[in-house]
């Protein structure tokens, strides 16, 4: 619950919580042992596996037919013997050692001697020491009053007064505090074009 996430309660105390919940609470006891969080993640990981268990040979044989096709492509194009290497697969590689050059910039192999960040480092520093701090100092609760929150639930009501609010009143509240990351997001992503762009052109 969200009161086990304020007081910091530790999974395994809030699933004794929630346990002892279920089968002391007088409409739940009989059905105690279908409730839960630890009932829910058996019944999904079963869900999974039996997903996984139905698709996998169709799967399989996907990429199987791919790997082959793939095989027949690099003997057509020359890639299996790069002596006899005809032009389009020159170009195939050609863009392989440009995309790999750029990946060790990103990582930092290809860096030496700089004084200042860049290539890889200088996008994690954009990521966590820029944006990150930006989006954790943003506080919802601020602008999302109590108040704010009756009003938004009944404008959505419209003339239709009701007990529950519906679900399209969470929507709107939550597209609300989502807008407000537009800005800094489209700066983030600007700033990475533009290392980007720099680690091309070196």
């Amino acid at each position: 619950s969200q009161a086990d996430i304020n007081e910091n309660k530790d999974i395994t105390a809030a699933r004794r919580s929630e346990k002892e919940f279920f089968t002391s609470h007088p409409s739940y006891k009989d059905i105690a042992d279908k409730q839960g969080t630890e009932f829910l993640s058996k019944t999904l990981n079963k869900l999974l596996l039996g997903h996984i268990q139905a698709h996998l040979p169709a799967l399989k044989a996907h990429v199987e037919k791919l790997t082959l096709s793939m095989k027949k492509q690099q003997e057509q194009l020359g890639m299996l013997d790069e002596c006899q290497m005809d032009p389009s697969a020159r170009l195939l590689s050609l863009i392989k050692a440009f995309s790999d050059n750029i990946n060790k910039s990103i990582e930092g192999e290809a860096i030496d001697g700089a004084k200042e960040l860049v290539g890889g480092a200088r996008i994690d520093y954009i990521y966590h020491e820029c944006f990150y701090p930006y989006v954790m100092g943003i506080k919802a609760s601020k602008e999302l009053t109590d108040e704010y929150i009756r009003l938004t639930i009944r404008n959505r009501s419209g003339m239709q007064s009701t007990i529950f609010p519906s679900d399209q009143v969470f929507i709107t509240l939550v597209k609300q505090q989502i807008r407000r990351l537009e800005d800094p997001a489209v700066k983030c992503v600007n700033f990475i074009y533009d290392e980007l762009m720099k680690i091309v052109e070196v």
